[in-house]
């Protein structure tokens, strides 16, 4: 099956890899002009003001110069360079401090002035194939095939791009990859379809050097009551035949007396009728039996049951009974397998006749259901011709599902053109095709049948149909899928695994500030399972998309109500909790977030700083220096000195201020939480005779310059910044679209912040805003969506 399969898939499976690259780009038919003129009047006045000091042409030391850019034309063809322009003027980090700033409304106009001259650009953002993760491609194979496989643990880890592991360009695929799909293929459709072989049933032998006991002329010698044993591994469960070879000495008036056994039950007993020299000259008899054995490894044996020794008969060769034993088979499964899962299913499809459906119905119907879409000619005529002729029904369906398994139709998720669009034009995708699209970004797995059914009836295409049909999604188990796996990247918690592991049990109180116990595997687990029963509570049940910051409960077992002090939770289990009486409010109060943004001795208001800028505000800092332990290059690590003081004197450098005035404030603001999370009002003391306890001041201030004091404070402030909002907007459609947002995008994310509630919009209504957006229920032919 192999041999005939690999070659052409293997070459297919590269073509289309060699495809995820490919670009293509597409200029909207709009007039530049106007975006121009706004640039040439509003655009170049400003730099020469706020920003010529420092990049202007006449600074040959300076690699950013801006006053070399006249009009909008020239902006948009060094478009990453004024998209860093918007958001350092956007987080308040240019002009610097100490230059004279912008009033608010300069400031703001400048923002929108530039994303309106950057979104006519082209958007750049490439058209590639979108391979299955390996989280997809796990949840679909169990869907499809009722077989459990983890992907994770068989194919290489998936790239990561802007956050997320739904992103085409990232989820490459090497020469590697490739065998790995096709075995894997292979495997999976040998689980998913049992092959009755019980015609041709296999045998294990178990030869003289296999078996137990000592040996002489070329068998396994039994000379007093006792068994000679092999080990048999058991494919499946089933009626099997176990057979051996043996011989015997003839010794007193009974022939000597064998019985077969699998573990401790005797399955039969039989005479050898055996001389010595015929026992010695390799003359066995073979006797069997079947029986029923369950999958597994079993211990079979044969049993000498009635030796006889009499020393002193006149006659040597009638003095002594032995049983002489040769060889140990099992052969079976003798019965037809059971039908699998997969199996069961297809069995139930008739045709319209009452009888069994034809084999090309059949596959016409796996078509659909495994490539996602109906088959195109020629399929079906293809997948018929695959198995030799001659094969068994099972025989050929093995065949033929290991080709569509094996298939880029099933390992990517192409959107195909349709004929006659021109390229350019906006064209909204199928009903097939939003079928596909809408499953994976709410249930992470293929459509199921309803859906395809509500496809194949043209109802997604119906703006309302679809809408109502996004909002049933949602209600369904299976959409925590979505938020499994959107919440742990949006709040980085992936790297909570690369913690070092402790015993089990180990808490906050077994930690210090200089030398913390990390927490046990159970405790993470807690921690990551806690955000995500957070994140799906808000969306399940129509919550505003600002509990995310502000609620006041949360989901928590023992161990994290120890951390959190809360009484009365017992056991392994999470359950609803109320906050109210604490200082911890929605995500930024979470022991994973928290802990996730510590360093392994100590807590750290840089990465908490840098965590509420990439997450919460979409605002990446730039990266930092190669500086292995900042503090101490600075000589700044002091005892006597506080925390705040130490990074105040690391800001002194020129080459670190520009990011940490702006991670630090809000850093600081987080400090009453240690590094898993327990609240604290002063740090641990300094070890020796003259350490210390200093206080925690977690006073901060957002890009801004809003000011906080503690963590309510910093959600409070957070609430009122609509950053957060445009933020979290931009993060779910990266997630849904698969790719990242060029500044061509700005008035989709515009349009999105427009549909939603004023006020107090829902996480469950911006996420089917963004299912019902025109980015991901259209298709830019030659383009991006």
């Amino acid at each position: 099956m192999t041999s005939s399969l690999s070659k052409p898939l293997i070459l297919c499976l590269l073509a289309l890899a060699s495809l995820s690259g490919a670009t293509a780009t597409h200029q909207d038919a709009q007039d530049p002009e106007a975006s121009s003129d706004a640039f040439a009047e509003e655009v170049v006045p400003f730099i020469a003001r706020y920003c010529a000091e420092c990049h202007a042409e006449l600074d040959e030391d300076q690699s950013l110069v801006l006053t070399r850019f006249r009009v909008g034309e020239d902006a948009r063809a060094a478009a990453e360079t004024w998209e860093d322009v918007v958001a350092v003027l956007d987080l308040f980090d240019m002009p610097p401090r100490e230059a004279e700033q912008p009033n608010a409304h300069e400031r703001s106009r400048m923002v929108d002035v530039l994303e309106g001259v950057l979104a006519l650009g082209p958007a750049k953002a490439p058209e590639v194939l979108r391979r299955l993760n390996a989280a997809e491609y796990t949840r679909t194979v169990r869907d499809l095939l009722g077989v459990e496989f983890d992907a994770r643990a068989h194919f290489p880890p998936d790239g990561i791009g802007h956050g997320f592991d739904t992103i085409a360009e990232s989820l490459t695929l090497s020469d590697l990859g490739v065998e790995l799909y096709l075995s894997t293929a292979e495997t999976l459709a040998s689980e998913a379809v049992a092959v009755d072989r019980s015609a041709d049933p296999a045998r294990r032998r178990l030869a003289r050097e296999q078996l137990s006991g000592a040996g002489r002329a070329g068998a396994k010698v039994l000379s007093t009551n006792g068994t000679i044993a092999g080990t048999f591994e058991v494919p499946r469960a089933g009626r099997y035949r176990l057979s051996t070879a043996v011989a015997a000495s003839q010794a007193g008036t009974d022939l000597a007396r064998m019985g077969l056994t699998i573990g401790m039950q005797a399955l039969g007993e039989f005479d050898v009728e055996a001389t010595p020299g015929r026992a010695r000259a390799g003359h066995p008899e073979v006797h069997a039996v079947e029986c029923q054995l369950a999958a597994g490894s079993h211990r079979a044996g044969v049993r000498f049951l009635n030796d006889y020794y009499v020393p002193e008969h006149p006659d040597p060769t009638r003095r002594d009974r032995n049983l002489y034993v040769q060889w140990i088979e099992l052969e079976g499964p003798l019965d037809p397998p059971p039908l699998t899962p997969f199996q069961a299913q297809l069995a139930g499809r008739m045709g319209p006749d009452g009888q069994p459906e034809p084999e090309a119905s059949r596959l016409a119907h796996l078509v659909h259901r495994i490539w996602r879409r109906p088959a195109r000619a020629g399929e079906v005529d293809r997948l018929l011709a695959l198995p030799d002729p001659g094969c068994a029904a099972d025989e050929r369906l093995l065949v033929q599902l290991t080709a569509l398994l094996a298939s880029p139709h099933f390992v990517f998720r192409p959107e195909p053109e349709t004929l006659g669009d021109v390229e350019g034009d906006l064209r909204p995708l199928s009903d097939v095709e939003l079928a596909s699209c809408l499953s994976y970004f709410i249930w992470g797995t293929t459509p199921d049948p309803e859906l395809q059914l509500a496809a194949g009836r043209g109802e997604l295409t119906d703006a309302k149909a679809y809408r109502h049909r996004v909002e049933r999604m949602l209600d369904d188990p299976r959409s925590i899928a979505f938020s499994r796996s959107f919440s742990i990247q949006w709040l980085q918690l992936g790297g909570l695994q690369l913690l070092g592991a402790q015993s089990e049990g180990a808490s906050e109180a077994d930690s210090t500030e200089e030398g913390p116990l990390e927490p046990s595997p159970g405790l993470k687990r807690a921690m990551v399972a806690e955000s995500v029963a957070f994140f799906d509570a808000v969306l399940r049940r129509g919550l505003s998309l600002w509990q995310l910051l502000e609620a006041d409960w949360t989901h928590a077992n023992e161990a994290l109500a120890q951390i959190y002090g809360l009484e009365g939770v017992d056991g392994e289990g999470l359950r609803l909790v109320s906050l109210a009486t604490t200082q911890r409010r929605g995500v930024l109060g979470q022991a994973a977030v928290l802990t996730r943004t510590s360093e392994l001795t100590r807590t750290s208001p840089v990465r908490r700083g840098k965590w509420v800028l990439e997450a919460l505000l979409g605002a990446a800092p730039a990266a930092a220096p190669a500086v292995p332990n900042p503090l101490e290059e600075t000589g700044t690590t002091s005892a006597s000195l506080s925390l705040r003081e130490r990074w105040a004197a690391h800001r002194e450098d020129p080459a670190c201020a520009l990011c940490h005035d702006s991670m630090d404030p809000i850093g600081f603001g987080l400090e009453n939480y240690g590094p898993l999370g327990t609240w604290r009002k002063s740090y641990p003391a300094s070890p020796g005779p003259e350490g210390v306890a200093q206080s925690v001041d977690s006073s901060g201030e957002l890009p801004g310059g809003r000011v906080f004091d503690g963590p309510l404070g910093l959600v409070r402030a957070l609430r009122g910044d609509d950053r957060f909002q445009e933020s979290l907007t931009e993060k779910l459609l990266v997630y849904a679209l698969g790719r990242g947002l060029t500044a061509a995008d700005r008035p989709l994310i515009a349009g999105i912040g427009a549909a939603l509630s004023e006020g107090e919009p829902s996480l469950r209504q911006l996420v089917i805003e963004v299912a019902c957006c025109e980015a991901f229920t259209h298709r830019r032919v030659g383009g991006v969506r």
